[in-house]
């Protein structure tokens, strides 16, 4: 994967917003590809299939930086960009949202609806709260029994987070680390057990 750290939001709840009968739901998500989008918005249009409007924004920036911004009925500029400039207001990346919009029969004007729109996606952005996403890889070590503790007391004291453990002829650990520190874990663990602990990279994730 060709990911950059970046600030994101997790799904989220729906925020609501409402003006002069018009309800605004909006809903944000992480998402890593033009997929991770299709599936978001057909969610979303399945879940109001009544709405009039389900318009959305999203940026994300693996292999290449890709935005959209989609108005989907209403006036030109006045819903997708509105998303759009919250999510880079608020230096999101990787990041998708829906407003979906129940009509209620009076019109907001050009300015209204930029409000309304922005409104929303700032409304679901705070609620859903950011969070730094960095690239961690996972990372299992092969140790006898006789290593076993000087291992452990080794990550522990360097605050790895343990995922698993498994007792067989040797010990199975896997642990998550960060990718700047990667390589120079992988070499303690060689020195500390003179090279008989074996490290085998499972994946790279985000967290």
């Amino acid at each position: 994967m060709d990911i950059k750290p970046f600030k994101s939001v997790q799904s989220t709840e729906e925020f609501r917003y409402e003006i002069k009968k018009s309800v605004f739901l909006s809903e944000a998500r992480m998402i890593q590809s033009e997929e991770d989008a299709e599936k978001f918005i057909n969610y979303v249009k399945e879940k109001h299939p009544k709405a009039t409007h389900h318009c959305y924004a999203y940026t994300f920036d693996v292999g290449g930086l890709r935005e959209k911004a989609e108005d989907d009925g209403e006036p030109s500029g006045t819903a997708g960009l509105p998303i759009l400039k919250a999510l880079k207001m608020n230096e999101l990346q990787n990041c998708m949202i829906v407003v979906t919009r129940y009509y209620g029969g009076i019109k907001l004007g050009a300015g209204g609806l930029t409000r309304a729109y922005m409104s929303s996606a700032t409304g679901v952005i705070e609620d859903a709260g950011i969070r730094s996403f960095k690239t961690f890889y996972d990372i299992m070590i092969n140790v006898g029994y006789d290593l076993y503790d000087i291992l452990l007391n080794y990550i522990n004291n360097a605050a790895i987070q343990i995922l698993n453990t498994e007792f067989y002829e040797d010990i199975k650990v896997v642990v998550t680390v960060p990718e700047k520190t990667k390589d120079k874990f992988i070499s303690d663990i060689a020195d500390l057990t003179s090279g008989t602990a074996k490290t085998e990279i499972i994946k790279e994730v985000l967290r």
